[in-house]
């Protein structure tokens, strides 16, 4: 069993400001992003193809450029049809700017979003024959 700390050993900790910084690559602002993304209802990803041939996968592309702690994001989406487009659209700006900022400590300066797909809503229920 270790004793706690002392307080002269506590007072030996380097003051927050002075211990270093962290610094997060722009590809973990991305993949928070996306995920973020794919959180709001109807929004769905693009289909992903490898030589013009279709995998059946599909992703929510998200480039990020930051710069201290503010960071700007491009998005590339698709939207199930026939969902309004301009409010979910506003529904994924709100929710991925409030996830970057909660779990990356970052401000978003702005969010670009591309509609590159509307998608057929996925059905969870079986229809009769």
């Amino acid at each position: 069993m270790t004793a706690p700390p002392s307080t002269s050993a506590l007072a030996m900790v380097a003051d927050p400001d002075t211990r270093g910084m962290t610094t997060l690559a722009n590809r973990v602002v991305e993949k928070i992003a996306a995920r973020a993304a794919s959180e709001v209802d109807h929004c769905t990803g693009i289909p992903r193809s490898i030589a013009g041939i279709g995998t059946g996968n599909t992703a929510v592309q998200v480039d990020a450029v930051t710069d201290g702690a503010i960071t700007g994001l491009t998005l590339r989406l698709g939207i199930e049809y026939p969902a309004p487009i301009t409010s979910t659209t506003r529904r994924i700006r709100g929710h991925v700017t409030d996830v970057v900022q909660q779990l990356c400590g970052l401000r978003v300066d702005h969010i670009d979003i591309t509609v590159a797909a509307l998608a057929r809503p996925t059905r969870t229920e079986k229809r009769v024959q």
